[in-house]
């Protein structure tokens, strides 16, 4: 007679389900991590903030707010929607401001160095003080460009996402009552 055997351990780890994958979606996921990566160039315009002026500290503040949104409101056990919601909206403006005022002052700079060169081509050199600063200014508008729009794009998805939990609140509310 043979003694029954103990049934097999497996000491295998399941595999792991992404938390965010599950919460927001693959495409929303691509969206927070853009706007935390953005926020990151958005801040380091400190570095810059002799050269960019009250641009450079739009975009601190734009930075700051859009790296907060993500991390401190939308990916905590609980996420705060609303209180994103209400700051993904300044940010979205400072980062339009802060295009703005970076495209202006690019604008006239190009017209400045235009203005002194004598032939059909104007070689601004980086090393040059002129040549630095259009540079900057130049990253800077592509920065708070893509900015702008993933802020914005992070003000459509948190707005989607708060009226389908309304939606779903709303239904559930209708459902306890027929009950």
């Amino acid at each position: 007679m043979q003694t029954p055997q103990p049934p097999t351990i497996d000491y295998r780890q399941p595999d792991p389900i992404r938390v965010s994958d599950t919460r927001f979606g693959p495409a929303a996921t691509l969206l927070l991590l853009a706007n935390t990566l953005l926020g990151g160039a958005m801040v380091l315009a400190i570095f810059y903030v002799d050269r960019l002026g009250i641009a450079g500290w739009l975009m601190l503040v734009c930075g700051t707010l859009m790296i907060y949104i993500v991390m401190g409101c939308l990916t905590r056990d609980v996420p705060r929607i609303k209180r994103a919601l209400v700051l993904a909206i300044p940010a979205f403006l400072l980062a339009g401001g802060s295009l703005c005022l970076n495209w202006v002052t690019t604008d006239k700079l190009e017209k400045q160095i235009l203005s002194r060169g004598t032939g059909s081509v104007v070689i601004v050199y980086f090393e040059t003080d002129q040549g630095g600063e259009l540079t900057t200014l130049l990253l800077a508008c592509k920065i708070s460009t893509a900015a702008a729009l993933a802020s914005l794009g992070l003000v459509g998805l948190i707005t989607a996402r708060l009226s389908r939990i309304r939606r779903q609140v709303s239904g559930q509310r209708g459902s306890g009552e027929n009950a």
